[in-house]
């Protein structure tokens, strides 16, 4: 189940019914809304405990524009700027921030994230910028 809390308006969730679209209004805590007009469906809205959380997977990474880093089998990168986001799907490793500035190499551990909204989330939080559903 997903924490109300934690959603905001765009971040990407799993209906009832299987579809996985970005949130488009959320309601008193209770209820939010999907834009189902691409699949003929209009607006639709469903109660929170009834959507589902989109697990972090290599296939979302790249969907959302992260890259294979290099040298690695498991980690992805997504430019921030001069840092850099990295995150492993496929371990417990916590994503990390890693920063180049003025030759100074730092890196941050960040909390652990395990879905989807919450990576938007973070990448919101760090660039002012929704992290959107690259175009194939």
């Amino acid at each position: 189940m997903i924490d109300v809390k934690e959603l905001r308006i765009g971040n990407i969730a799993e209906t009832p019914d299987g579809w996985v679209h970005p949130i488009a209004a959320i309601y008193l805590y209770e209820n939010v809304s999907f834009d189902l007009h691409g699949l003929g469906a209009g607006f639709k809205s469903f109660k929170i405990n009834e959507i589902k959380p989109i697990p972090i997977t290599r296939e979302w990474l790249l969907k959302l524009g992260f890259e294979l880093s290099e040298g690695c089998t498991s980690d992805f990168e997504i430019k921030i700027g001069k840092d850099t986001l990295r995150t492993s799907p496929l371990s417990d490793k916590n994503p990390t921030l890693q920063s180049d500035e003025d030759n100074e190499f730092n890196i941050i551990a960040l909390r652990k994230i395990k879905y989807i909204h919450q990576l938007q989330n973070l990448f919101y939080c760090l660039t002012g910028e929704e992290l959107k559903l690259q175009e194939s």
